[in-house]
């Protein structure tokens, strides 16, 4: 009587090599696969990262200039008036992005570059109380982007505000614009944001102990 031993056979090289090719060619596709995901996923976050970081600047720029206002009684609102141009924003605000309280502030937007960026710097300072100025850094942008400010008064934007004196006399002195507007880029690629200003335009009075009645 025969008796037969089963021997196990083992891979050969051709086969050793095929498996091995095998799992290269699914390793380097997991791999594009996860560096394709990833880098998805970070330009997803990046967008979002902008969108939160532009709508908290709007949000803040729309508060501080629609709290401006023509001006305040007091020696220390003296000389504070509101001055515009295509690079900075100055007046009285009662909208104070730092203070915890509602005190009138002397607000300054203002677009600055370096050899880089261009960046959106604010700063405010309390009317009423003394105080050190507060700056901070808003937003940038690359240097490639134009951002300017303009203003709507009397029936037309301008570069600058309070507009050069006319030769026509104005019934009423308006010492605020009715709107201001940011301008970001240019093309198709540009952003426009417009702010009102719901405050009274008409120079400030005298004080109530001062008019004649």
């Amino acid at each position: 009587m025969k008796f037969f031993l089963n021997k196990s056979r083992g891979f050969t090289l051709l086969e050793m090599l095929v498996v091995l090719m095998i799992t290269t060619l699914l390793a380097a596709l997991l791999m594009q696969g996860f560096i394709y995901l990833t880098s998805t996923y970070n330009s997803i976050e990046r967008q979002q990262n902008n969108l939160v970081k532009e709508s908290l600047t709007q949000g803040w720029m729309r508060n501080s200039i629609q709290g401006l206002v023509s001006g305040l009684y007091g020696e220390s609102a003296k000389g504070l008036k509101f001055a515009g141009d295509q690079t900075s924003i100055e007046g009285i605000s009662l909208a104070s992005l730092v203070q915890d309280q509602a005190t009138p502030v002397h607000i300054l937007w203002t677009i600055k570059t370096n050899d880089n960026v261009r960046f959106l710097e604010y700063s405010e300072t309390p009317v009423y109380q003394k105080s050190s100025v507060k700056t901070f850094s808003i937003t940038e942008w690359p240097i490639s982007v134009p951002v300017t400010f303009s203003y709507y008064s009397q029936d037309q934007w301008t570069n600058i505000f309070p507009p050069k004196s006319s030769v026509f006399k104005q019934p009423v002195k308006t010492v605020l614009p009715e709107s201001i507007k940011i301008n970001i880029g240019e093309g198709e690629a540009s952003k426009v944001v417009v702010i009102r200003i719901a405050a009274d335009k008409r120079e400030l009075g005298p004080p109530p102990e001062m008019r004649d009645f």
